[in-house]
């Protein structure tokens, strides 16, 4: 992920390096790279995914064995989830990162480099958010409180509605 972010960083760059835009084109940029991290940072990554993330991931102990070897994709919600949850992460996986991998690099110069400059603001805030989340959890014991959308176990009479939590846990909510 880092690496991701480090190249794209890079080419987001170029027009702070070539000074070439005119204030137009700037305020384009800026309202493309601002508009990206309030969408996909803020609020797919820090309001959605993120907690959902750490969420599921402490749910594996709990889980059948094929969901722990399988655990990257269970914690993405792409295995062992609801029927809503799965279309969703395997249609943003399937269909619109890929879509967006093919068109974006066919942008023009400044355009590209305004969203991946949004794509770094985005992704560096949802990092930043699953490490916020984790630490909270781990330091203070505040774990998010968000529907880990994961159907009943087989030997279960209902399914989890958040994450796991000893009763001593205290939960708050993941905005």
């Amino acid at each position: 992920l880092m690496h991701c972010i480090a190249m794209e960083f890079t080419r987001s760059m170029a027009p702070f390096r070539q000074q070439d835009l005119s204030i137009p084109q700037w305020l384009a940029f800026a309202a493309i790279a601002l508009s990206l991290w309030l969408v996909e940072g803020v609020r797919a990554f820090q309001m959605g995914f993120s907690p959902l993330l750490i969420c599921r991931a402490r749910m594996l102990p709990e889980r059948p064995v094929w969901e722990l070897v399988l655990a990257p994709f269970f914690v993405a919600g792409l295995i062992g989830a609801t029927p809503k949850r799965l279309w969703k992460s395997w249609l943003l996986m399937a269909i619109l990162i890929p879509g967006l991998a093919i068109s974006v690099p066919r942008l023009s110069y400044p355009w590209r480099q305004a969203v991946d400059a949004g794509v770094v603001l985005g992704l560096g805030w949802g990092a930043a958010a699953v490490i916020y989340f984790l630490l909270r959890g781990w330091i203070y014991r505040i774990w998010p409180e968000i529907d880990a959308e994961v159907p009943p176990l087989p030997t279960r009479k209902a399914a989890p509605v958040g994450c796991p939590d000893a009763p001593e846990v205290q939960t708050v909510d993941a905005e």
